[in-house]
């Protein structure tokens, strides 16, 4: 495993970037395979970002139309933040999935976004068929043993 942790000043640049690597792994998915799977923690803490995903103008070209999303974490069908994003997206509803209904055969998730904190729970088959994580921690790196790359973005206040 490889991890890059990053540093920001602020909470702005910490979303930035988090937002940038998110959509230069969509788009170099979706341009080399045409379909980009992502899977999003259902975590609380991680609501300014999800915001961002729905409202920053930089990011109203992420390829919604070519991407399966797969949520994972402690929720319910109800969750607002499934809700929020699969209605403010455009994505369409039979792209939209949870890890508890497990992967289909073959399915490697491209990129999963966490705050490090909900990943007990996931099964290890889980945690290693990801190819990036982007990490989202609010002071310290976690210490995770994950498969693929591991992006830990780290805002210092």
């Amino acid at each position: 495993m490889t991890d890059r942790v990053v540093h920001s000043k602020c909470k702005d640049s910490h979303l930035d970037e988090v937002s940038k690597e998110l959509m230069r792994q969509a788009m170099q998915c979706v341009t080399s395979r045409g379909e980009f799977n992502v899977a999003l923690s259902e975590s609380d803490t991680l609501d300014d970002f999800y915001a961002r995903l729905m409202f920053d103008p930089d990011l109203r070209m992420f390829p919604w139309g070519k991407t399966q999303l797969w949520f994972f974490g402690e929720s319910s069908e109800s969750d607002s933040i499934q809700i929020a994003i699969s209605a403010h997206s455009g994505i369409p509803e039979e792209q939209v999935h949870h890890v508890r209904d497990g992967l289909p055969e073959g399915v490697t998730v491209d990129c999963c976004i966490s705050d490090g904190e909900d990943l007990a729970e996931l099964p290890e088959k889980f945690t290693k068929n990801c190819n990036s994580w982007l990490i989202i921690a609010s002071s310290n790196a976690p210490t995770l043993n994950l498969g693929g790359v591991t992006h830990i973005f780290i805002v210092n206040q």
